[in-house]
């Protein structure tokens, strides 16, 4: 198997075409025809199914594909590490994070990471659990420092589990709902909401309390997985918005946001750090992952303890 093989059946999958694979890959019809034989070969199975809309995967196929985009996605970062080693560099590491670590747990780490490996290039994915995961399975990220969706990704990667999160639905100062002290989930269901996707898990919390008041869906809303968007939305277009508690704090205290008195079920687990099961991480990443976990046990410290009567 070579790396011209792996390269062929993803853009394949990618495209359903031979003709835009060849292009893409700058190879004739007839090379390209005899790269894919030569995969069905050594896997002794058709790995597509030439139909009249195009190329569709098998069963087999599938599975050769996903293999496929992680080994490239694999040697694009080893390949990306060694270059930036060759320009004076430290190498490279890809961390996917949610929205929950931006205002603090995210920027203290990585100014921490800095000092100790100033010449290391980071690339920084910042989105849901939902979309962190598959590209942590698939290679394109090293660590998540994010929440597992479902109990089975736990055969997948290995879930240290640090922070708790709160999810707060607010509105701009200037909304008519802002200032009315017994807003309940049932008063705004109408409005014009911006969520996270279907799958993330605040938006799992938040079908969770709407399915308590007999309510199946939103019927007005906005899916992103951007805080920047969220927050213009509901400061310039009167949206109703729901966020992490750490990402409001500030701005609810500064009077331009107004957290409504609306309570969501707790998000279903924890976050913290998520790896590959089984495979051992980059020295980089050891070095974020022992930041993290110094820095979260910094706050435990210094938390409050229970009051004693």
């Amino acid at each position: 198997m070579r790396i011209k093989h792996l390269q062929l059946i993803d853009v394949l999958q990618r495209t359903g075409n031979m003709g835009q694979a060849t292009e893409e890959m700058r190879l004739t019809q007839s090379a390209a025809t005899k790269i894919l034989q030569d995969a069905e070969q050594i896997f002794d199975a058709v790995l597509f199914n030439r139909l009249p809309r195009g190329l569709v995967e098998t069963s087999v196929g599938w599975h050769v594909i996903q293999y496929a985009r992680r080994l490239l996605n694999d040697t694009n970062q080893m390949v990306n590490s060694i270059a930036a080693m060759k320009e004076g560099g430290a190498g490279t590491l890809a961390i996917g994070a949610i929205m929950a670590t931006a205002p603090s747990i995210l920027p203290t780490a990585l100014v921490e990471l800095r000092r100790c490996l100033p010449l290391l290039t980071i690339h920084l994915t910042a989105s849901t659990s939902d979309e962190i995961l598959p590209q942590l399975e698939q290679r394109k990220l090293e660590l998540g420092l994010c929440r597992l969706t479902h109990p089975g990704q736990e055969a997948i990667f290995e879930f240290e589990p640090l922070y708790d999160e709160k999810t707060w639905v607010f509105v701009s100062h200037d909304h008519p709902i802002a200032q009315r002290p017994d807003v309940t989930l049932a008063d705004i269901i109408d409005l014009h909401w911006v969520v996270q996707p279907w799958g993330s898990p605040a938006r799992q919390a938040l079908e969770k309390a709407l399915a308590k008041i007999g309510v199946t869906a939103l019927p007005s809303r906005v899916e992103t997985t951007s805080r920047l968007a969220a927050l213009n939305l509901v400061k310039h277009a009167g949206m109703v918005g729901m966020l992490p508690s750490t990402i409001l704090t500030e701005a609810v205290a500064r009077g331009e946001l107004v957290r409504l008195p609306v309570d969501l079920p707790d998000l279903p687990s924890k976050y913290g750090l998520v790896v590959r099961r089984g495979e051992p991480s980059s020295a980089h990443a050891l070095e974020f992952m022992s930041i993290i976990r110094a820095q979260h046990s910094d706050r435990t410290r210094q938390q409050p303890g229970p009051v004693e009567d």
